[in-house]
């Protein structure tokens, strides 16, 4: 009894936690354990309006174990568990493009086979890192994804086949001078650079600063340049012409790739 009571203002607690919590968001840990990190989860999903079904569905996802074996520092190769975790993720992302990266570390390619994802993963240079330029100025996933066309021309997709060989041959060969065509695009940046003042001119600057490559990240609004060194250069240049020329300011992270993806943790 004396549980029930101190789990009911356990709950309680949570809930008003969040309720002043401010647009900055909370983190629900699960230190405390599975089951009631879990029930915190349900209640909050029920009170905002989550259906049933998909709220018992998502706590569900929990009962998941993965073997001991992926706390190895080896090769992965645990296709059926690898598997399992994708045919349950795709519902709930809708694409495959987030979640197996997520789950196997690194570049990955990816489609939906006959209802099931197929995917694999790209070996990435180790010296290869990631400096991303983020700009204030915030795009909607939805507003992209209106800014492109229902078709495309026939000679703009031939481009993109082309340059995404190139992308992938040179990340598997070492050939890091491939990366800049690799990362050409017609398909999708020029019909989102109205979207994002100055994309153009500051994909342009980091690629004179000394950048491999730089590209439109995702659908926006961030951009993305390869780099092997600090990338402090193309950062600052990047960052500055933004704020200069188009009034927009920026931070500037330098990321390392993960290459290990999803780990098992006694």
């Amino acid at each position: 009894r004396g549980g029930m009571r101190s789990t009911r203002i356990a709950l309680v607690a949570a809930v008003a936690a969040v309720a002043h919590a401010g647009p900055g968001g909370v983190v629900v840990s699960c230190g405390g354990g599975r089951d009631r990190t879990g029930l915190i989860s349900l209640l909050l999903l029920a009170l905002v309006g989550v259906v049933y079904e998909d709220i018992v569905s998502d706590y569900e996802l929990s009962n998941m174990r993965l073997p001991a074996l992926w706390a190895s520092r080896g090769e992965i190769d645990q296709r059926p568990v690898i598997d399992e975790i994708l045919a349950r993720a795709l519902p709930l992302e809708g694409h495959p493009d987030n979640i197996t990266p997520a789950l196997l570390g690194g570049l990955t390619v990816s489609a939906i086979v006959e209802g099931r994802v197929v995917s694999a993963r790209v070996r990435v240079p180790k010296r290869l890192k990631a400096l991303v330029v983020i700009p204030t100025l915030e795009i909607a996933t939805k507003r992209a994804r209106e800014a492109l066309p229902q078709q495309v021309p026939h000679q703009d997709a031939v481009f993109n086949l082309n340059r995404i060989a190139l992308l992938l041959a040179g990340l598997m060969t070492d050939r890091l001078d491939l990366l800049a065509a690799g990362t050409e695009d017609r398909l999708h940046q020029p019909y989102r650079a109205a979207l994002l003042p100055g994309m153009d001119a500051i994909l342009d600057e980091g690629r004179r600063a000394g950048a491999l490559a730089t590209f439109l990240s995702g659908a926006g609004s961030s951009l993305l340049a390869l780099v092997t060194d600090d990338g402090e250069e193309v950062g600052r240049r990047m960052g500055e012409r933004w704020r200069r020329e188009f009034g927009i300011e920026s931070v500037v992270r330098l990321l390392d790739i993960d290459r290990q993806g999803l780990t098992y943790l006694e």
